[in-house]
């Protein structure tokens, strides 16, 4: 069986940080395990339909309407929606109803509704994701939940660090407001440990009100790290902190937990069906 990939161009632009290309990735490793040939459409190139079985494209919305359009005519077609919304459902199925209502106004709530009801399946990440194609977005009987490997399982070895003060770790992209940074360093403040943040960092005046607080707390801002860094990172750390508005999956605390370490994580999307009891929330 032969798969082809698609997705937004812009998934492509944050490399190996980007969650939505780690995702990608790591479902392409498990198929191929499964013998399932994955191979990830490139722009511009002419597609021969009739090498491959099933298209996949991850992210629903408006923005990719019209590809998930096109590939319904030509091919089965799997869509993961890829949804981390904090709104309830009855706002999203809101959403969903005015998408359209009035000529040229639409909404990417609307556009995700139109994509998943163009697909044959909807794989998606959790229950929580579930219950937002389902109960949000009203496309029934089409999902299948499949959670989401770490795409660096194969390498990673259980470590464990003991300090005092310890060592907690946030791994991720500062410059988003979901990721909930700032107020990871105001809680911060009054405790006992050594924070430090990792990943892309925001602009401007964004930026400006994070080294504030980074000062105040004494957290270490690095910024943006290479793999072989981020994986050193984790090995040090004694925690690994994700206080996220919501999370799809939670990959850096999936590889922290990996290598053992005590896992802090948001209750908000998928992170239960992943960390269980084995986290704190």
């Amino acid at each position: 069986m032969k798969a082809l990939f698609f997705a937004p161009p812009h998934v492509g632009l944050a490399g190996p940080k980007g969650g939505v290309l780690r995702e990608m990735r790591s479902r392409a490793q498990t198929l191929e395990k499964a013998d399932v040939s994955v191979e990830f459409h490139p722009l511009w190139a002419e597609i021969g339909w009739d090498r491959y079985d099933v298209a996949h494209l991850f992210c629903a919305n408006w923005e990719t309407f019209s590809t998930a359009e096109f590939l319904a005519r030509q091919i089965p077609l799997v869509v993961s929606p890829i949804i981390d919304r904090t709104q309830p459902n009855v706002l999203l199925r809101a959403y969903a109803a005015l998408d359209g209502a009035i000529r040229g106004f639409h909404n990417h709530i609307g556009g995700a509704a139109r994509v998943c009801r163009l697909a044959d399946r909807i794989v998606v990440r959790s229950t929580d994701e579930l219950s937002r194609v389902e109960s949000g977005l009203g496309v029934r009987g089409k999902s299948r939940i499949i959670l989401c490997p770490a795409d660096s399982i194969s390498s990673v070895s259980p470590s464990r660090s003991r300090r005092t003060p310890p060592l907690v770790l946030f791994l991720g992209d500062m410059s988003n407001p979901r990721k909930n940074v700032c107020r990871l360093l105001e809680a911060a403040k009054p405790l006992e440990c050594e924070l430090v943040l990792a990943g892309e960092i925001p602009t401007a005046n964004t930026l400006d009100e994070l080294r504030r607080l980074c000062n105040e707390s004494g957290a270490r801002l690095l910024g943006p790290v290479d793999e072989a860094y981020k994986h050193q990172l984790l090995a040090d750390c004694d925690i690994l902190a994700l206080p996220s508005l919501v999370e799809g999956v939670g990959l850096a605390a999936i590889e922290a937990g990996l290598r053992t370490k005590t896992i802090v994580i948001t209750e908000f999307g998928g992170p239960r069906d992943y960390f269980q009891q084995f986290a704190y929330y």
